[in-house]
């Protein structure tokens, strides 16, 4: 074996000491009905996770949509809520995953990390001990391509 491509969220870093708001959960913060924010959600996701649209573009659009208007503050707030909660997981590596990546890295393994993600949910990955114990690291949104596209 001379590489290994792991996913980052729910593979290198789980989600289950902190649970973060799920995005398609925020329409009654919004203003919104929350199945159609739910619907609208859906339809936008895939341009957050290839960096089409950021996360907060896409809650303003969906809330002007829905709701009429958009609060500033309110966009904001959710957006930086991501980033903070997203941040917090990336600084919670599990002892045995860094373990696992030093005994590979030590028969040569080349590590790398390929993730469907938001530009906020990596905001903390430079802090993040597994950034320097891998050799490359893949974001969606920064490619413009999600997975399973071979391409990415």
């Amino acid at each position: 074996m001379k590489a290994i491509l792991f996913d980052l969220f729910e593979t290198l870093i789980t989600e289950s000491s902190i649970v973060p708001t799920r995005a398609s959960s925020l329409g009654p913060e919004l203003g919104c009905n929350a199945e159609a924010f739910r619907t609208e959600w859906r339809a936008v996701r895939h341009d957050v996770t290839t960096g089409r649209l950021s996360f907060g573009q896409a809650l303003r659009g969906i809330g002007t949509k829905l709701a009429g208007h958009a609060d500033e503050a309110i966009l904001q707030r959710l957006s930086d809520a991501r980033r903070h909660e997203k941040a917090e997981l990336l600084a919670r590596v599990e002892p045995q995953i860094l373990t696992m990546m030093k005994r590979l890295r030590s028969r040569g393994v080349k590590l790398g990390v390929i993730s469907n993600c938001f530009g906020e949910d990596v905001v903390g990955w430079r802090e993040c001990s597994l950034a320097a114990r891998l050799d490359c690291a893949v974001f969606s949104f920064e490619v413009g391509l999600a997975k399973p596209d071979p391409a990415m």
